[in-house]
């Protein structure tokens, strides 16, 4: 969960806690107040980068302390700061890791991963090193601007794993899903990088056990996904989704959260 903000509200991931998954939270400003005492994820208290600055530290927008509209806080140097929401957010430094760094604390395929950094993800997209890692599923904000579909052609078409994109809720948030099958890391990308440390007392994220392949829905009268009403899972693992006008969000993570727990 990359800009996890908060423990509970508008989390895209604390739903997977409760069902026993463990992940990784990243959020430079984790704030007393906020729960984050509830939740298994792993914290590492830094700010996502594509490249790491030599002191080690980047300049952050924080809109958490009043003086902005909480949830609007990012990477000064990635953002823009010029909106409504930010123009009274103070500057701070923070510590920073870029993808590479979190590669020793994730498995090679990753189930799924949350990417809301409030228009800094095309920059983060582009910096993931794909060779070393696979997700199967991901939901990146996507606000409307001049990025949007720069960052769908990033995913489907830098991205080595047949990403596709599923679905678009609330004109901001993109879903995409991508074929891990038969993934492994090259040579190179298996030299792990440091993991991140978390903050002293925070939950170490616990290895996920082995996954069993994924259940696929019983439908003898189909032939193939085409014919195939969503929600269901094909025999490739790939997840396809209703559009809005048929599911809320609300229905379309439940379905997908029910999907993880069963394997």
């Amino acid at each position: 969960d990359i800009g996890a903000h908060h423990a509970n509200y508008m989390s895209n991931t604390r739903l997977l806690d409760a069902l026993g998954w463990k992940g990784v939270c990243v959020e430079p400003l984790i704030r007393e107040g906020r729960d984050w005492h509830l939740r298994s994820c792993e914290i590492v208290a830094s700010a996502l980068v594509p490249v790491m600055p030599a002191s080690g530290k980047v300049t952050f927008t924080n809109c958490e302390d009043g003086a902005g509209v909480s949830g609007h806080s990012g990477v000064s140097e990635l953002i823009n700061r010029d909106t409504t929401e930010r123009r009274g957010c103070s500057q701070v430094e923070v510590p920073a890791v870029t993808m590479e760094g979190l590669l020793g604390s994730v498995p090679s395929v990753v189930e799924y991963m949350s990417l809301d950094i409030e228009g800094a993800e095309l920059e983060i997209l582009q910096s993931i090193p794909w060779r070393s890692v696979c997700i199967r599923s991901m939901t990146v904000e996507n606000e409307p601007g001049p990025k949007v579909e720069a960052i769908r052609q990033e995913i489907h078409e830098r991205v080595p794993h047949r990403c596709e994109l599923v679905a678009t809720n609330t004109h901001n948030e993109d879903f995409f899903t991508c074929d891990c099958s038969g993934f492994a890391p090259s040579a190179v990308a298996a030299i792990a990088a440091t993991p991140p440390r978390p903050p002293a007392g925070s939950p170490s994220a616990a290895a996920r056990p082995a996954r069993k392949p994924p259940p696929i829905a019983d439908d003898p009268s189909a032939a193939g996904s085409a014919a195939r009403v969503p929600p269901f899972r094909d025999e490739s693992g790939i997840q396809h989704l209703p559009k809005k006008s048929r599911w809320s969000q609300f229905g379309q993570d439940i379905w997908v959260a029910k999907q993880f727990e069963q394997g």
